[in-house]
């Protein structure tokens, strides 16, 4: 977790430290799988996360790294762990 920043960072596979563009590409492929395996649109997830549509679409087109809290609600609302949203093995 970034503090100074708010935000969520990962260490990707084997340890190996994980870019920013490399994050949000990697997180926005996760998303977009897991909405599609429940059938959720942009628009269900804003509804049962309370993220703004606009913050959805930044995740899911990899523009912008969700904090660490939004992180859980869309784990909550996708059905699945958090590490499943974070841990990348794409």
């Amino acid at each position: 977790y970034n503090y100074l920043n708010k935000t969520l960072q990962t260490i990707g596979p084997r340890h190996i430290y994980c870019d920013d563009d490399t994050w949000k590409r990697d997180f926005a492929l996760v998303l977009k799988r897991k909405m599609k395996d429940r059938f959720m649109t942009q628009k269900i997830l804003s509804d049962r996360t309370g993220i703004s549509p606009v913050s959805i679409n930044g995740y899911i087109n990899g523009r912008t790294i969700p904090t660490a809290r939004n992180i859980q609600r869309l784990a909550e609302a996708l059905e699945c762990s958090v590490s499943e949203l974070i841990e990348f093995d794409i």
